[in-house]
């Protein structure tokens, strides 16, 4: 009791410290329909992913990972991520968390206003659609699915390549995730997503705990990553606004799962998005080597060389994986669902 207290007084806190801060915006929450959502870890293609669903004709907004960059920050967890929240079935309809993507769909100059221009891909006057890609507050998506009920996609990927990807981009004292990796291993979350092996689960991130260096971040991010990955398996299957698309498949036939993409998010693929997606699938060396560019080569992306990983560490945490039972079950007709 006391801690749900403590909740709504900080909800309250940043409402009012929000009010006085933007005088001038007047949330009024009357275009949150039109909110679309592509979710998923840093580094498992949701940059690719928004940037191709951005080049449809339709107007729209798009913004890129808002909730890090909105002020007064949100300050969902005690993590240096201040968005690390831990993970949440349903939010109380007044939680900053979700008046933040109400509060993304207003049509007032508030983005501008409170200093999130930098991640507008696109602003268009007459916007239908407003497309929201986060790698941020993943771990209450089912919190979000149930409180936002609008379409979202969900991204995953090889857990050892998204971490060897985030080492090879933030250093190994690379702190995103950080919060995330305590939060997986409450009991609220193997208890909802992995009960069947809780057990082993708890014994693999004790040995992760263990190792040092590459190889202990790697395994660290390895864990992080495969429960949410197993999380978002969950919510595909159990929420009809829900589509789970995986990054491997992304690649292997974009041009089929493109559009399906686009459909489930009510979008309409045409001939600009397609040309895009095209350009993206091909990358010059330059291009190829800047890790923030949406251009790859789709053809060996699921079996590029690893960036920092030793092939006995990548091996280490795949079978890490494997241990804890985290091996990938990833269902096609996922990536196929239709739009409710």
């Amino acid at each position: 009791m006391f801690d749900a207290i403590t909740a709504r007084l900080t909800d309250r806190r940043w409402h009012r410290r929000f009010a006085r801060e933007h005088r001038m915006v007047r949330p009024s929450g009357q275009e949150r329909h039109k909110l679309r959502l592509v979710l998923g870890v840093g580094r498992s293609g949701t940059s690719w992913v928004s940037r191709v669903l951005a080049a449809c004709g339709a107007p729209m907004r798009c913004m890129s990972e808002p909730l890090y960059h909105i002020r007064p920050a949100l300050q969902l967890g005690q993590h240096r991520d201040h968005t690390a929240i831990g993970y949440e079935r349903e939010l109380r309809p007044g939680h900053r968390l979700l008046r933040a993507y109400h509060l993304l769909t207003e049509r007032t100059a508030f983005c501008h206003e409170i200093g999130l221009t930098p991640f507008i891909l696109r602003d268009d006057e007459s916007w239908r659609t407003c497309l929201i890609k986060e790698v941020h507050g993943l771990l209450a998506t089912e919190a979000l699915l149930r409180g936002l009920r609008r379409p979202a996609v969900l991204l995953v990927r090889d857990p050892v390549y998204v971490a060897d990807s985030i080492l090879s981009v933030n250093g190994l004292d690379n702190w995103y995730l950080a919060g995330e990796s305590q939060s997986v291993l409450a009991p609220a979350f193997l208890g909802r997503f992995i009960p069947e092996r809780t057990v082993d689960m708890r014994r693999a991130a004790a040995a992760a705990a263990t190792w040092r260096g590459a190889r202990g971040a790697a395994a660290r991010l390895t864990l992080t990553v495969g429960l949410i990955n197993r999380m978002f398996t969950s919510l595909a299957i159990g929420y009809p606004v829900a589509m789970l698309v995986e990054y491997e498949r992304l690649c292997d036939d974009p041009h089929a799962l493109f559009p399906a993409i686009a459909t489930f998010l009510n979008l309409t693929w045409d001939a600009a998005a397609a040309d895009f997606l095209e350009s993206t699938t091909h990358a010059s060396a330059p291009d190829a080597a800047d890790p923030y560019a949406v251009v790859r080569q789709t053809e060996s992306q699921t079996a590029r060389r690893w960036h920092v990983l030793a092939d006995d560490d990548a091996q280490t945490c795949r079978q890490l994986l494997i241990d804890a039972g985290l091996q990938r079950t990833v269902t096609p007709n996922h990536c196929h669902k239709q739009a409710a």
